[in-house]
């Protein structure tokens, strides 16, 4: 990029907040909308030619489809179970939500499945979204491919929220 080109999304980075605040989706973040709106807003500025209009138009217009590109790519996680694998082991072995429990003895209990599942949902963010496209049946890298992050970013996640999973269910 040329340095009018940088100065133009400079200019321009409130624009994106906007936009990022504006821009709604139930599976992205608005760091992530942030983030591809600035992404966006380099491509327009390549293309940018003054006398064909405002740039803040042909930002916008771009931000607007490169969300809507990526907001395809993304699929509703889907329904978690007890069953539902949300990582991968030393050995590469599936670990479950039930192997989290200690005693596999509350596993049949409808309240401590629903209990679990809410805590799933209550550690939000990605690392939900993560375990729940993990269940779905997607790999750790199918799921960093979708979010555009390593694979390692997103065991690291997991990693980090099975801890706080056990903590909340009592374990």
């Amino acid at each position: 990029m040329t340095s009018e080109q940088q100065a133009l999304v400079v200019d321009n980075i409130r624009l994106a907040e906007w936009f990022a605040n504006r821009w709604r989706h139930p599976l992205m973040e608005r760091e992530d909308v942030r983030q591809i709106a600035l992404e966006a807003f380099c491509k327009a500025a390549k293309v940018y030619r003054p006398e064909k209009g405002t740039f803040s138009t042909l930002a916008i217009r771009y931000a607007t489809l490169e969300l809507l590109k990526t907001a395809k790519k993304i699929r509703r996680p889907p329904e978690l179970s007890l069953e539902s694998v949300i990582g991968v082991g030393k050995h590469e072995d599936p670990i479950r939500i039930a192997d989290i429990l200690e005693d596999s003895t509350d596993l049949d209990d409808a309240l401590r499945a629903s209990e679990i599942l809410e805590a799933i949902s209550m550690l939000g963010g990605r690392a939900a979204q993560f375990m729940s496209l993990i269940a779905g049946g997607h790999r750790q890298v199918e799921v960093a491919r979708m979010y555009g992050i390593s694979k390692e970013a997103v065991n690291k996640t997991l990693k980090r929220a099975r801890p706080k999973l056990a903590a909340m269910i009592g374990r």
